[in-house]
């Protein structure tokens, strides 16, 4: 059996790369045809069009009840605001409740706790807190909405990109039509080379491309920042789409006669 190795060649076409694999053409099977196995990667970076931004509300006081009704009041009130954004989901994360004591002092000469039992719980105080999740595209309604969430007391914990499952799919397909059309050109040249007159495509593997891999640069933006109710107004945070690279693998078995 002889083999036939093609060398290796790099494309460029409208900000996308199509890396070409070696070609193996394998002559003579059964039905006097030539097989040849034929592969092609074909990549784009493209910018990220989602983002989701992470706001935690935070609360102590002297009791459970008290706690738990300021975080509830919070989040009702935050309710009508990211309502009258359009093209936002809004969720709420995790919602935790939970004692907590102060640091008790160095222990007495005689060896004793600087508090005892009673005195310790008299200290004790109670800490809360809600998480709320916007995802959306971003737009200046979004960040003015977290903006105004953060003059009412809301912490922004993360505000991170990602590219949309639908628009990693369009890429996708935009990306395997440009693999496919290099390897039949090389399909095309390698009947030409060997005098062959047809072409058969007897099989072809998109393989397991996976999810996109998001650049590091621009992933994410995390920020503690939060305003007091009282204090002057909140600018919007500054937030800029990272970007993300999608690659799709492409491999068809030939058949050359």
């Amino acid at each position: 059996m002889k083999f036939i190795k093609a060398m290796m060649l790099g494309t460029a076409l409208m900000a996308t790369t199509v890396a070409v694999a070696p070609a193996t053409v394998r002559a003579a099977d059964d039905d006097g045809s030539t097989s040849v196995t034929l592969t092609a990667d074909a990549r784009r970076t493209v910018q990220q069009d989602r983002v989701t931004a992470t706001l935690s509300y935070e609360f102590t006081g002297k009791t459970a009840q008290e706690v738990q009704a300021k975080i509830n009041t919070k989040m009702q009130e935050a309710k009508p605001k990211y309502d009258a954004v359009s093209g936002i989901k809004v969720s709420t994360g995790g919602y935790n409740v939970f004692k907590n004591y102060p640091p008790e002092p160095a222990p007495k000469a005689d060896g004793t706790p600087a508090w005892t039992s009673e005195e310790r719980e008299k200290k004790a105080f109670w800490q809360g807190n809600q998480q709320l999740i916007i995802d959306g595209v971003k737009s200046d309604d979004m960040l003015q909405l977290i903006a105004s969430l953060q003059k009412e007391g809301f912490a922004l914990q993360g505000l991170n990109f990602y590219m949309s499952r639908d628009a990693e799919d369009a890429v996708k397909d935009s990306l395997i039509s440009e693999a496919l059309a290099n390897i039949q050109a090389r399909a095309e040249n390698i009947r030409k080379s060997l005098g062959m007159k047809k072409i058969r495509y007897a099989k072809i593997d998109l393989g397991d491309n996976g999810r996109p891999v998001p650049m590091m640069r621009g992933m994410a933006m995390k920020s503690e920042m939060a305003y007091d109710a009282a204090g002057a107004s909140a600018p919007a945070p500054v937030a800029e789409a990272g970007e993300t690279e999608v690659v799709v693998n492409v491999s068809a078995e030939v058949k050359l006669k």
